[in-house]
């Protein structure tokens, strides 16, 4: 479960809706996702962790689009 309030939900639907809207950054998450999964099988904790070099800077560019400050 997640409160809804959090920093942590805001930034999953800010993500979600900027992936919606930006097809080119849904077939480069895909591609790093794929190559991840190859690259490192079922080790899930080092596959989120690699993911989040891509996740990070989505999520700013997601609050800039979205006129949200993103040093939050």
């Amino acid at each position: 479960m997640v409160e809804t309030t959090t920093d942590f939900w805001i930034e999953h639907l800010l993500f979600r809706d900027y992936l919606q809207a930006h097809h080119e950054t849904v077939r480069e998450y895909e591609a790093i996702k794929r190559h991840l999964a190859e690259s490192i099988g079922d080790y899930r904790a080092a596959f989120t962790v690699a993911k989040t070099a891509f996740i990070e800077p989505v999520v700013a560019s997601a609050k800039a689009w979205k006129g949200e400050d993103s040093s939050t």
